[in-house]
């Protein structure tokens, strides 16, 4: 007489080890991307706000200043159209989306978007620093910020 052979109850699919190990993996790759996702983010806009903080600098510095006259703050006729025509042609396009140029008072005396010419806005601590201290501010805009309406 022998003993009949024992059966074992099968296991449900959740407690195999093979499956527990596919859905760990899955949760950690899922984890890891996503982690990896939001570093990637941050690191792209550091880098495109440095970009821009370097261009706006080089811009500033090689074709804005030098055209920089007393015409700009209104003095001689036909000069704020020239500053216009120069930046739309030499500044505009490609990173460049708006020019401002303000006074220490935070008035824009020259921007692209000539409905912002004489206003008026509060500057910011790193806006009145780059007045007082020159270089360039570079930073994502607060779209819902007054000065950033247009």
């Amino acid at each position: 007489m022998g003993t009949a052979p024992t059966t074992r109850a099968a296991r449900p699919v959740w407690q195999q080890p093979v499956v527990q190990f596919v859905v760990v993996g899955l949760v950690v790759a899922a984890l890891l991307a996503w982690v990896t996702g939001v570093l990637g983010a941050r690191l792209a806009q550091q880098q495109a706000v440095e970009d821009a903080r370097t261009t706006t600098e080089l811009l500033a510095e090689t074709v804005v200043e030098p055209a920089l006259s007393s015409g700009l703050l209104g003095t001689e006729a036909g000069d704020l159209d020239r500053f216009d025509r120069l930046v739309r042609s030499r500044v505009m396009g490609g990173e460049v989306v708006r020019v401002k140029i303000w006074d220490a008072e935070g008035r824009i005396v020259y921007s692209d978007e000539s409905r912002l010419i004489d206003q008026t806005f509060e500057l910011g601590d790193d806006q009145q620093a780059v007045l007082d201290n020159g270089g360039a501010d570079a930073g994502v805009s607060e779209l819902s910020k007054s000065e950033n309406a247009l």
